[in-house]
């Protein structure tokens, strides 16, 4: 449980920093947002996206706990599978890039782990 709280935590503090400060977050990544439209799509994507998914993870962990696992699997090998293609394909090798990376896949592992954990008849829907 403390586990998926912490997640919740940190997709909706990465959400809420998408949604008020698109320009900051993307500068972090060394990423330039010169343009409304721009903006609008980090804020949706960064913001929204994240802040909705941390939601439902926090939501889940206390009602459907092998489902919040489940996002938690899906949502960060999803990012972690492409942030890994962009770093082979595009050459961006930041230290953000690696540094994020191994969170993603660390936590898909510990998520998986918790899963395997649970007992196979609370996995019905």
């Amino acid at each position: 449980m403390a586990f998926l709280v912490l997640q919740a935590v940190l997709f909706i503090g990465c959400g809420l920093a998408g949604l008020f400060n698109p320009v900051g977050v993307m500068t972090s990544m060394g990423i330039a947002l010169d343009n409304p439209v721009s903006i609008t799509e980090i804020r949706a994507t960064y913001g929204g996206f994240l802040l909705g998914a941390g939601c439902y993870i926090l939501y889940a962990a206390f009602s459907r706990l092998h489902q919040a696992l489940v996002a938690v699997i899906f949502l960060l090998a999803g990012a972690g599978v492409t942030r890994f293609v962009g770093v082979v394909f595009d050459g961006g090798q930041a230290f953000m890039q690696w540094l994020l990376l191994i969170i993603e896949w660390v936590s898909v592992a510990i998520a998986i782990i918790l899963y395997r954990m649970i007992p196979k008849e609370s996995h019905a829907i």
